[in-house]
């Protein structure tokens, strides 16, 4: 059963707070800090700062992110959010934003 909370720390900052089978997610200002998790995995796969990718960072061979790359990120979003990303949904993901928004959507439905 998903349980959704509001929790308002000051008058910028709103954390939604879900949980659902003992899970706790935490959106913070949409996309925030989903990014922020998509960023630090991805950086730790291409061996870069994390700060060095944003939300436009295509996933492309030059930016070092391959096919092979892609999927390592893939597999380890999955084990880090506890979600299945379809096989037939990754293709759909040329940037960034793409992942991290099908992240958001399948955690915001739960």
């Amino acid at each position: 059963m998903k349980e959704e909370h509001l929790l308002l720390l000051s008058d910028k900052e709103t954390y939604k707070l879900y949980s659902f089978n003992g899970y706790i997610n935490i959106i913070l200002g949409g996309i925030q800090l989903v990014f922020q998790k998509v960023a630090k995995i991805l950086a730790e796969i291409i061996e870069i700062d994390s700060e060095d990718i944003v939300l436009e960072t295509e996933l492309t061979i030059d930016n070092g992110i391959g096919a092979v790359n892609v999927a390592k990120l893939v597999i380890e979003c999955e084990k880090k959010f506890n979600i299945t990303i379809h096989d037939e949904d990754v293709h759909t993901f040329k940037c960034v934003y793409d992942i991290v928004k099908y992240i958001e959507n399948i955690l915001s439905e739960v």
